[in-house]
């Protein structure tokens, strides 16, 4: 089970986290981050539009960005791609999201090769679900945690259709058959630990639980 929250952040706050200026937290796996740019495409059944669902199925076409500058990867202007980089992912979630904007999902996804983009396409329309709703993620994604305590959480600044950038934090709950070499015990726990990193990093104690969907329609 997947973990999530988000809350909308300056640029400097931006700058400042991927700097390593994040107080008693450190940047993990080597101190950098990636830039990444992707292309969400959402199917329900006849195309009906939902804003808040509770059951998801999405194509997620990413490649990795090239010479862009930081700040215009988080405000969405990325314009340079690096070849070969394209993967192509199927995501099925099971998504809830409580009254704090915190989000418990259960997710399957999985890298589409070949031929199976189009399979999946074409059954799609066998089964009548169309798009409703697409879009575009630019995203710097690195990974951090505590220095005294090494639970690590994967952090990704993001602008989705030009809104942004938020600071979208996450982390994985294994299941219970391998509890024994997880960093967190259970969701609640997970909750604390994310929570207690944009309070003690950012000083935020309120966090968006709007979908993509309602954020751009809203704003």
């Amino acid at each position: 089970m997947e973990v999530e929250m988000k809350a909308q952040i300056s640029v400097a706050q931006a700058k400042e986290l991927v700097d390593g200026n994040i107080g008693e937290y450190h940047i993990t796996r080597g101190g950098g981050w990636r830039p990444f740019h992707r292309r969400d495409t959402y199917y329900s059944f006849n195309g009906e539009k939902l804003n808040r669902p509770t059951n998801i199925i999405r194509i997620r076409e990413e490649a990795e960005i090239g010479d862009d500058s930081f700040e215009d990867i988080i405000l969405g202007k990325a314009t340079k791609f690096k070849d070969g980089t394209n993967k192509t992912f199927l995501t099925v979630k099971a998504k809830n999201t409580d009254e704090k904007g915190i989000e418990s999902n259960e997710e399957t996804e999985g890298i589409l090769v070949g031929d199976a983009k189009a399979a999946f396409e074409k059954s799609m329309k066998l089964c009548n679900f169309k798009p409703y709703f697409q879009k575009r993620k630019d995203s710097v994604s690195l990974y951090v945690a505590h220095r005294n305590e090494y639970r690590e959480m994967h952090c990704e600044i993001v602008n989705v259709n030009g809104h942004g950038p938020y600071l979208e934090v996450e982390v994985i709950v294994p299941d219970v058959k391998n509890k024994d070499s997880a960093m967190f015990d259970n969701p609640a726990d997970a909750k604390n630990i994310i929570e207690g990193f944009f309070y003690d990093v950012f000083g935020i104690t309120k966090f968006d639980g709007r979908s993509w969907a309602e954020i751009i329609e809203e704003n």
